[in-house]
């Protein structure tokens, strides 16, 4: 009986663990999701204030965007589904995109990726 013991505690064990890793994937999924949200809403403005010639509303903006997308990207490379889901990818396009555009109408040279 104590060989039964002590595989069910093992099996516990191993559950407890993977339902701890689970459940630190989807608190980054979570927080990744809306630091994408973020992320897309600050790219936006900073296109905005671009295109209206408000450059220290567009840089600030782009500034913040950096920000946010390098702590995005630091924890969700932890997890590469993450990473690489949908949501990630959308706002590390949109600061691309901040990025390029700023670039054009200012007639800067272009970000290297």
């Amino acid at each position: 009986m104590a060989d039964q013991y002590s595989l069910n505690q093992d099996l516990q064990t191993i559950i407890n663990g993977i339902n701890q890793t689970f459940e630190a994937k989807s608190q980054v999924r979570d927080r990744t999701l809306s630091r994408s949200r973020e992320l897309i809403r600050h790219c936006a403005n900073s296109i905005r204030a671009t295109h209206r010639g408000d450059e220290a509303d567009a840089q600030a903006l782009l500034d913040t965007a950096n920000e946010v997308a390098a702590i995005m990207i630091a924890e969700a490379q932890q997890y590469p589904d993450v990473y690489y889901a949908g949501y990630t990818q959308d706002g590390l396009k949109e600061l691309a995109e901040a990025h390029i555009t700023q670039a054009i109408i200012l007639r800067q040279p272009l970000p290297t990726p």
